[in-house]
């Protein structure tokens, strides 16, 4: 089966679909790695919600879930989330108040 898509579409359909993938492998790993670190046991086969995921590619995510890189990267970003104050925002003035800010010019 093949969608045809025209060029202007084209990017909009990657990015969407890249961002899709992307907030799969973050729910795979937050729902179904990182909990079950130190029981490596119940990681060892694919989630039964997701038949379709093979064992030789469960493995391959697993062991790159559980890599030392990837969990140094995650233990420092969850600590700058846990000091965060406003959560996905730009602090208290939002949008509405930094967009005065942005319009003076940069002395500098």
């Amino acid at each position: 089966m093949a969608f045809v898509v025209g060029q202007g579409g084209k990017n909009l359909v990657l990015s969407s679909a890249a961002k899709k993938w992307k907030d799969f492998k973050s729910t795979l790993t937050r729902h179904y790695i990182l909990p079950y670190i130190k029981e490596r046991e119940k990681i060892s086969q694919p989630p039964q919600l997701y038949k379709f995921i093979e064992k030789a590619e469960w493995d391959a995510f697993v062991a790159s879930g559980l890599s030392q890189e990837f969990v140094s990267v995650h233990s420092q970003h969850s600590k700058i989330r846990e000091i965060l104050e406003y959560n996905h925002r730009l602090s208290r003035k939002g949008y509405a108040g930094w967009r005065i800010n942005w319009r003076k010019p940069c002395l500098g």
